[in-house]
């Protein structure tokens, strides 16, 4: 009989300089100095464990800060814990106090992860499944919450996640705030008739400004459906969506309308869009964006007496109470990050307060936009004692 060899050892690593790592790994991968990893291992009893700890991680765009992970291993069953203080998915995904526990017994998964990033944002999800090897994973999703600005979403079915390399199946994702819902349902593969669905009701927007911050604060509620299918190969997707009681900065803004669809024929998003305010359709946009040209736009945007009220949400601070209409149409073209507009546009009963001269103008005539310049010429100005003056302006951008 072979005599078993024992191996028992202990170690101590103190990292002080990573950038190595770049060289033998990835050059997206930055270990904070300061990270420790200690732990041991005893063949006689079939054990491992694993302690570490870090004030900073990246891998791309990916990065945690305060981290402690907690493994060991004993036999075939596997036990970690993983601490997060700030867990950054993107610049505008994040978690604080993130913890998640797993269980591993051969290819079998239990696991249990949750977050905090305070009373009133957090969230707590369960599951169990099979870890299948060469990427795929089986979950069974259990019942778990999200709390946003106090809103208590819930997964009410036992929804089931399956991934492959050429496969990624969602059944019965379903998240209930009262009568307010987000349903996931089906699946994206090379095979064109697979979808992906999606079906939201009154989703509140603010919701949404929770995991994405936004230069301004957005209000409405989101209803529609849509799908994905074969992004691997032949790229098909549309969505159909309302935000009703739309409100930019508590700014009424009315009912926004949003249909895109993928074009085959020429990789595009087909757009169009329109606002209603008061029974009417007072802005629409139409066109398509090219992702794959060089993010090209081609779109037309008009307006029928679109309420310049709307500018109050911009908080323009010396310039407030706007009112007035606005027609006229304006095509964009150029790259999504430096758009060119050209066109006309006619105000009407036009007026604002200029808060520093403690005055209410009032105007009437047409505005130039031109890829270099937006100008009015001779326009006439009253005050608010019907005093005229005549103004000529060109803002060059």
């Amino acid at each position: 009989r072979k005599k078993t060899v024992r191996q028992d050892f202990a170690f101590s690593v103190t990292v002080k300089d990573a950038r190595m790592l770049g060289e033998f790994v990835s050059d997206s991968i930055y270990i904070s100095p300061g990270t420790t990893l200690n732990g041991f291992y005893d063949n006689t009893v079939n054990t491992f464990e694993l302690t570490v700890e870090s004030p900073l991680f990246h891998y791309d765009s990916y990065s945690g800060k305060d981290i402690h992970l907690f493994a060991k291993k004993v036999n075939e069953v596997l036990n970690s814990d993983i601490r997060i203080g700030k867990l950054q998915l993107s610049d505008s995904a994040y978690f604080y106090n993130f913890d998640m526990l797993t269980k591993v017994v051969q290819n079998n998964l239990q696991f249990s992860l949750g977050w905090m990033n305070n009373e009133d944002n957090l969230g707590k999800f369960d599951g169990v499944g099979q870890v299948i090897g060469n990427g795929k994973f089986n979950l069974d999703l259990l019942p778990g919450y999200i709390k946003v600005k106090g809103q208590r979403w819930e997964s009410v079915n036992q929804a089931n996640v399956y991934y492959d390399s050429s496969r990624f199946v969602v059944k019965d994702f379903l998240l209930k705030n009262g009568d307010r819902e987000l349903l996931v349902d089906g699946k994206i593969s090379p095979f064109n008739t697979d979808k992906l669905f999606f079906e939201v009701k009154r989703f509140d927007l603010i919701t949404v400004g929770s995991f994405i911050p936004m230069p301004v604060n957005i209000g409405g509620e989101i209803n529609g459906k849509g799908y994905l299918s074969n992004p691997y190969e032949n790229l098909n997707f549309q969505a159909d969506l309302v935000i009703n009681d739309l409100t930019v900065n508590n700014e009424a803004m009315g009912d926004l309308a949003f249909v895109g669809s993928w074009s085959r024929a020429d990789s595009s998003i087909l757009i169009s869009s329109s606002l209603d305010r008061s029974g009417r359709r007072s802005m629409v946009l139409k066109g398509a964006y090219y992702p794959r040209a060089g993010e090209e736009l081609d779109l037309d945007l008009s307006f029928n007496e679109f309420d310049l009220g709307a500018l109050n949400a911009l908080e323009l601070g010396f310039l407030t109470d706007f009112s007035g209409g606005l027609n006229g149409s304006i095509h964009i073209d150029g790259k999504i990050d430096e758009p060119q507009l050209k066109g006309i546009l006619n105000v009407r009963n036009a007026q604002m307060r200029v808060d520093y001269l403690n005055t209410t103008y009032r105007f009437n005539d047409k505005i130039l936009v031109n890829p270099e310049w937006v100008g009015f010429n001779r326009m006439e100005i009253l005050d608010e004692f019907g005093n005229k003056a005549s103004a000529t302006g060109t803002a060059f951008h």
